[in-house]
């Protein structure tokens, strides 16, 4: 179980934070968790980012984690981008003696209306991105935390459920989202079963965590 633990990425990363800090706190109080997560950017831009780079280097971290803008990964014409940034960060992540994983983000839930012919729905934006965040994982040997693939679990066996686990704006997650996105990561770093954790916050209920989790179980097994 790693004890100090870097998340890199954008809103995305700061949303689902709650959730990942549940899971991951209630594996080990002690753990250590630290987020870079500014609004819409990009790993490109984290690649470029000296404040970013010398806290890779100078963290002494066991695992950091990436996660890409969200739409970026799912078009053609940026996935070049997306793959050499990714690579450029995940080997500064080896050189520091870190260990490092995807963050897989999920479609939006309508699909992408500014790419509406690429992505015209969730189903369709979640295979791409999840082929983008599986070409990246080949190409610098880097496991994925496969937060969307769960996400599309949700949305087949429960789309009541998988409504409510966005935002208004049908993008960023709600607290159910976030909810579900820690029980990925729990499953993912400790090989455990999420739906072991008790600890379920205000608002979500008991069925409802029930369902999430063996989402997450399912997507990581």
């Amino acid at each position: 179980m790693p004890k100090r633990i870097l998340f890199i990425g954008n809103s995305y990363t700061g949303g689902t934070k709650a959730g990942i800090e549940l899971f991951l706190k209630q594996a080990d109080r002690d753990i250590q968790l630290q987020f870079i997560h500014p609004g819409g950017r990009r790993l490109a831009n984290h690649a470029e980012n000296e404040q970013t780079l010398q806290t890779i280097a100078a963290g002494d971290w066991d695992l950091i984690v990436l996660q890409e803008q969200s739409q970026i990964p799912s078009l053609p014409g940026m996935r070049d981008e997306f793959l050499r940034s990714g690579e450029s960060l995940a080997q500064a992540v080896h050189k520091a003696g870190s260990g490092c994983l995807l963050f897989e983000t999920w479609g939006r839930r309508d699909g992408d209306k500014q790419n509406k012919q690429l992505n015209p729905d969730f189903t369709t934006m979640q295979k791409r991105l999840s082929e983008g965040y599986a070409a990246l994982g080949q190409r610098t040997e880097t496991p994925v935390a496969p937060v969307g693939q769960a996400w599309a679990i949700v949305h087949s066996e429960s789309p009541e459920l998988f409504e409510k686990l966005y935002d208004r704006d049908g993008s960023h997650p709600s607290p159910l989202g976030a909810y579900l996105t820690g029980a990925v990561f729990y499953a993912v770093i400790t090989g455990n079963d999420p739906g072991e954790v008790k600890a379920v916050p205000r608002g979500i209920g008991k069925e409802d965590a029930k369902v999430l989790c063996a989402a997450a179980k399912t997507a990581t097994e």
